[in-house]
């Protein structure tokens, strides 16, 4: 049985003039040739871990990544690439990939995006399964390029990025070393990044300036913001007092420091250079020297673009059907597997997002950051959205650390996050707020109260206010008008408190790979969280169906409730190489059965994301576990960063796995009385073996389930900590930051099932907290696994750690 949800979106087409995404830049870079378009942090220091390593965005206008992206274009099609061949991008998100991404698109080549944290066997699985032919690198991915190159025998050719500064350095600097290059790299290239000063000359002609404000030591010096540091023209590795043309060097200005890279850790250019076939700025320098380019009359496009007669790049060779990209997903179990998206697919996203969710303002350019992984198709996506309001992106330095420092530098108008992010964000708030006196926190709280009562109302809020607020609107850059969150549910408690001490509209928003990240989205004016909002056009249908074995009904009252189908035009076609799990997810006309579990919300008109059709299985007593739901609930705790719930078919409860808060933790036994206190200075993997700290920790499992009202056999009984966090690096997560579930089972399940053997020996029917955590605690002990008979198997933050 289905139900049809009736939401009322608005009808909305696609002119075929914006219909793929090279189409839609060329005619926004006509429309404002000027503007900022891509942008990238200055290089001030040599040790980018430092907040002074990186200084304000540089950036290429929209005419210049136009050049750039037709001087790619046909660069490719001088090497041999032609439509329908393979090429794969493994880098993090940076000005080179975008133009790749638009250069290919115009060509009709597939782009196959690879993480560039992914594990050694998923590249070697995606490059052959995908049959990638040409793949684009960073100096960071080179080396673990080597170690797969020898297993994938279809790639050909490798481009080695080389738009940044520090690469170009280092290119340069490594060369002389190497042996065996195809193609040497080039002395000068024709773009140079303009400097925020320049763009804001700009700006202010047409009137869209936004300018920061200057620090006292910038305002002070003749030479503003230069005065940070010195420049020096840097081109290759000959000392500058033997180059008498300087006119050759004009590619590059670098901050005087050596290279960033460091040769032991890039790998020794004789055994990694020699795998590069071009850098991407001398395939660009091929597409220069073609006729076609040279037929293209960039000076009017930039005085005149409306008299331009001859495309930049090809408009008509891809069209919205057209396979833009594989999209590999993460491969929670099992091997990845690559979801085909249409030009037309990620357009459309890109096209109705920007449409009906992105306020059209007068005199202002919207700016975005981009961290988040370019290999997921959401990022890409985004950066669609604004290229179709004319807006700038600026990519991040690519480190965790320095993201608040990105934030703060680019100040963006919209910021997309997911709600771990926000809720680091509302923790630090919260956090600094108990530091205030008595009377500052009760003057904090008395502004807030005012605010929330002017958003209950509709109303807007005192402009008085603004003053009480300012500090936490800086936490997103100052002029952050619009939050866009997704991935897991965002708690109504921490979206209210964005939006007001914030001063930025948080909506949510759901989408998949399979769907081009497109599906639901909050109204702007929502004052209500946890929910995914409503369909963004008439053209996107979504459905529920009936899952009578989990007791979700659309007959169900109030609501309906069921499986959550979609239909529209940014649906995928099928799965790469995979006829089979098409034909299990995919229908006949054309409905995506995307296994989530929703709700539709009659009252407000959205849809609620309840439940997921995946890990679900019954309990001895026949109950029905689905473990992620147990799971975002235990994350909404600020005592618990990371956790992994697991249940025995054979048994009546269930045990998680818990990587806690190390400092929430310290703050919850600080303020306890007795030997408690004295834990607080131990190390996390001490602490994580203390019995007040397992009781601690499991108290608040028990809290935070009984708060959003779960039932008791789905309260996890027994809580194991783990004192090293779950990351990529050591096989713990997915690119997308999911975990690893089968891996994860498979090297606790020792621990798990000594756990429930012991566990099942107390004679209480329900053991009490202490006897649990001694419990737990023997079960760490080696001697205890020996017991039993089981090994620990992979690299577990668990191994060696014993009761001390």
């Amino acid at each position: 049985m289905a139900f049809l949800v009736p939401f009322e979106a608005p009808d909305f087409i696609v002119d075929d003039s914006i219909a793929t995404i090279s189409r839609l830049f060329c005619q926004r870079a006509l429309q404002t040739p000027r503007r900022r378009c891509l942008g990238t942090r200055e290089f001030l220091a040599r040790d980018d871990e430092s907040p002074e390593a990186r200084g304000d965005y540089e950036w290429y206008s929209y005419l210049d990544v136009l050049r750039m992206a037709s001087e790619l274009f046909y660069g490719l099609q001088a090497i041999g690439l032609k439509q329908g061949d393979h090429v794969g991008i493994m880098s993090a998100n940076r000005v080179e990939w975008a133009l790749v991404d638009l250069a290919c698109g115009a060509l009709g080549a597939i782009t196959v995006p690879i993480y560039d944290t992914i594990a050694l066997a998923d590249i070697i699985f995606i490059a052959n399964d995908s049959q990638i032919t040409t793949l684009f690198l960073t100096l960071n991915t080179l080396q673990v390029w080597s170690a797969a190159a020898p297993s994938c025998p279809a790639v050909k050719t490798v481009v080695l990025f080389d738009d940044r500064y520090d690469d170009r350095w280092f290119i340069h600097k490594a060369w002389a070393h190497a042996t065996g290059i195809k193609h040497p790299p080039l002395t000068s290239v024709p773009f140079v990044y303009k400097s925020f000063e320049d763009c804001d000359d700009g700006d202010r002609k047409e009137g869209i300036a936004n300018e920061r404000d200057l620090t006292p030591a910038e305002r002070a010096h003749e030479a503003g913001t230069k005065m940070r540091y010195p420049r020096r023209l840097v081109c290759t590795s000959i000392p500058l007092e033997k180059v008498e043309d300087s006119s050759t060097c004009q590619y590059t200005y670098l901050p005087s420091l050596e290279v960033s890279h460091d040769l032991d850790k890039t790998g020794s250019p004789t055994n990694v250079l020699h795998l590069v076939s071009y850098t991407l700025h001398g395939v660009m320098a091929y597409g220069r020297k073609t006729p076609a380019y040279h037929n293209i009359d960039f000076r009017r496009a930039y005085l005149s673009p409306d008299t331009l007669t001859t495309p930049i790049y090809s408009l008509d060779i891809a069209g919205p059907d057209t396979l833009m990209t594989l999209v590999y997903t993460s491969g929670t179990t099992g091997n990845p597997k690559g979801v085909k998206l249409t030009q037309g697919n990620v357009l459309w996203t890109s096209a109705s997002m920007a449409e009906h969710r992105v306020e059209k303002r007068q005199n202002a350019q919207e700016f975005n950051l981009s961290y988040l992984p370019n290999a997921h198709i959401y990022q890409r996506v985004i950066q669609g959205v604004m290229w179709y309001c004319n807006g700038a992106t600026g990519f991040w330095c690519g480190s965790i650390k320095g993201l608040s420092s990105d934030i703060q530098t680019l100040r963006p108008t919209i910021f997309i996050a997911v709600p771990r992010i926000l809720n680091r964000v509302f923790e630090g708030i919260m956090n600094n707020i108990e530091k205030l006196s008595v009377f500052r926190r009760f003057l904090f709280f008395l502004m807030f109260s005012i605010r929330r009562k002017a958003m209950r109302r509709n109303t807007s809020w005192p402009k008085w206010t603004n003053l009480f607020f300012s500090a936490t609107k800086a936490l997103l850059g100052g002029r952050c008008c619009l939050c866009v969150t997704g991935s897991a549910p965002l708690s109504q408690k921490v979206g209210e408190f964005l939006y007001i001490a914030c001063d930025t509209r948080v909506i949510e928003g759901w989408g998949m790979t399979e769907t081009a990240a497109h599906g639901t989205v909050q109204p702007m004016d929502t004052k209500h969280w946890g929910y995914v909002g409503c369909a963004l056009d008439s053209s996107t249908k979504i459905r529920l169906n009936s899952v009578p074995d989990m007791d979700y009904l659309v007959t169900d009252k109030p609501n309906p409730r069921g499986e959550v189908w979609i239909k529209g035009p940014s649906v995928f076609s099928g799965y790469y190489n995979d006829d089979a799990k098409t034909k299990e997810t995919l229908t006949e006309d054309g409905w995506f059965m995307t296994g989530d579990i929703g709700e539709y919300d009659r009252s407000l008109g959205e849809l609620r994301l309840i439940d997921r059709k995946g890990c679900i299985f019954k309990l001895s007593q026949g109950e029905f576990i689905c473990t992620t739901t147990i799971e975002n609930t235990l994350l909404q705790s600020k005592l618990i960063d990371q956790c992994l719930v697991y249940g025995d078919r054979l048994q009546s409860y269930l045990l998680t796995v818990i990587v806690p808060n190390f400092a929430e933790l310290r703050a919850t036994l600080a303020t306890a009385s007795g030997a408690a206190n004295n834990l607080i200075h131990l190390s996390d993997r001490e602490l994580a073996v203390k019995e007040a700290a397992i009781i601690a920790v499991l108290r608040e499992v028990e809290q935070t389930c009984a708060a959003h009202q779960l039932r008791p056999y789905e309260i996890p009984r027994a809580v194991i900590l783990e004192h090293q966090p779950w990351t990529q690096d050591n096989e713990s997560l997915t690119p997308a930051l999911k975990i690893r579930r089968t891996k994860l089972i498979s090297r606790y399940r020792p621990y798990l099932g000594s756990l429930y053997h012991h566990i099942n020996k107390i004679s209480s029917h329900k053991p009490s907290m202490q006897q649990i955590a001694l419990t737990v605690i023997k079960v760490i002990d080696g001697a205890t696994l020996s017991e039993v008979s089981t090994q620990i198997t992979g690299a577990s933050g668990l191994s060696g750690m014993s009761h001390q």
